[in-house]
């Protein structure tokens, strides 16, 4: 009798194993998935001086103005990625104007699509993970200042 109560147990708690793991399994399929459709901007400051910082802040918000004139809306992200990626020369002038206006003399890069992020980040609508999101990467000078960072996607009226 206690034979058939054990294999009973074990059973039972190989089904539920399997069950765990398929549970499991789809979370993480669902949240690469939803990862797969963020789009992020990303400025990263030459230092953490206030000059600097500035500088950053006046950027991202061309920059942001610029990607918000390309009419995204409607866009997945690798479309979204394929627009931003045939803009970079049109956003790389806008960060060379920038510059230009300021008296800064230093030079920056442009990343467009996957970039891998040590840290988690908050926002008001969405917690993300560390991780390898696509996005716009635009590196300031030396790039050792603290970021500016939001979505592209997903659309920020949706």
């Amino acid at each position: 009798m206690k034979l058939k109560k054990f294999k009973s147990t074990f059973i039972l708690f190989i089904l539920c194993f399997i069950i765990f793991n398929i549970y499991l399994s789809f979370s993480i399929v669902k949240a690469n998935s939803e990862k797969d459709e963020i789009v992020r901007l990303h400025v990263v400051a030459n230092s953490n001086t206030i000059d600097d910082q500035l500088i950053k802040l006046k950027l991202s918000s061309k920059i942001e103005d610029f990607i918000n004139s390309l009419q995204l809306e409607n866009k997945n992200s690798k479309e979204i990625i394929n627009i931003l990626d045939n803009n970079t020369s049109n956003i790389s002038k806008i960060v060379d104007n920038t510059l230009k206006e300021e008296n800064i003399n230093y030079n920056h890069t442009i990343t467009i699509g996957k970039v891998y992020y040590n840290d988690s980040k908050e926002s008001p609508t969405i917690s993300m993970d560390k991780g390898l999101y696509n996005s716009i990467k635009i590196t300031l000078g030396k790039g050792e200042g603290k970021n500016f960072w939001s979505f592209i996607a997903p659309n920020k009226e949706n």
